[in-house]
């Protein structure tokens, strides 16, 4: 007879909130990479404003991924989820660094996470499942 333990890994949200984390990480190294080449090479406004968003795109699209990978269905739902979680922690932590409300532009940080969270969770929908041969 089995035991019923708990185990993290079965639970409800454990898939949507790992994976919002490993794409909050995965921005947070791409903005200090781009922050860290921009002081060296003394880049313009412009080209970092890129840059930042380069890197809010690509841990939307890998949390999206993650979270579509592990699910197996409703992937663009699943990846507007993960980047609505990633843009909630974008936008606590303006309010925290700025010790107020970030300004309105960050309502296409939304736009871009949804579209790239959407787009990473029909990809690790649609992504060939690995079985070892028999």
């Amino acid at each position: 007879m089995r035991r019923n333990r708990f185990r993290l890994r079965k639970s409800k949200y454990y898939s949507i909130f790992f994976s919002s984390f490993c794409g909050t990480a995965l921005t947070a190294a791409l903005i200090l990479l781009f922050a860290y080449a921009g002081s060296k090479a003394d880049l313009s406004s412009g080209v970092i404003s890129v840059m930042l968003s380069i890197s809010v795109s690509a841990g939307g699209f890998f949390s999206g991924y993650l979270y579509g990978k592990r699910k197996r269905h409703k992937g663009i739902l699943s990846g507007i989820m993960c980047g609505a979680i990633l843009y909630g922690v974008i936008f606590l932590s303006g309010i925290i660094y700025l010790r107020g409300f970030p300004p309105f532009r960050l309502v296409r940080y939304l736009i871009i996470l949804c579209i790239s969270g959407a787009a990473g969770g029909v990809t690790g929908v649609n992504s060939k499942i690995k079985r070892p041969p028999f």
